[in-house]
């Protein structure tokens, strides 16, 4: 049980959970002298995956998504724009990818981000196909109120008018 004084050093912080973006287009492809090209331009958003270069294990430390504001080819600089935190950011693909081992993927209209909510739509065969709707008999009537029901006569709109007048 947990005293009301230790409640501050007691906090428990969840684990964060790694996003898969292995499924994502890369960022870079390799020229021919074997440095990397971006496949992106100013305005397109990216997805950068970092991990601890200073763990033998190498942790994954964070993914985040930028809108890239300026790419400098000649230096690999790249200004970054996060709008989750409102800030920019600074990243080198030359040195991230070849030393730091830092992850560029292209963020293809933020799928990682939007999935469809609710059941699946159902694939239909030929079998499933239903057949269309019957002609209703004019014996049976539809709900609600019969169309034309509330059309008057322009004499019978004036006789109310008048009526209205006189009363009041």
């Amino acid at each position: 049980m947990i005293e009301s004084n230790d409640i501050e050093s007691s906090t428990i912080v969840p684990p964060k959970i790694r996003p898969d973006i292995s499924r994502l287009p890369n960022a870079f492809e390799l020229d021919i002298e074997g440095r990397p090209q971006p496949l992106f331009r100013v305005g397109d958003d990216i997805i950068i995956e970092r991990h601890s270069i200073t763990l033998a294990s190498r942790p994954w430390l964070s993914t985040d998504t930028f809108m890239v504001q300026d790419i400098n080819h000649e230096t690999g600089h790249i200004r970054l724009w996060h709008r989750g935190l409102q800030q920019y950011d600074m990243t080198n693909y030359v040195t991230g990818i070849l030393k730091h081992g830092i992850v560029y993927k292209l963020a293809c209209g933020n799928e990682s981000v939007k999935r469809k909510r609710g059941r699946p739509r159902k694939i239909q065969t030929d079998a499933m196909v239903t057949p269309e709707k019957p002609v209703l008999d004019a014996t049976k009537r539809s709900r609600g109120r019969p169309k034309g029901s509330k059309n008057r006569s322009k004499e019978m709109i004036s006789e109310e008018k008048k009526g209205k007048a006189r009363r009041g």
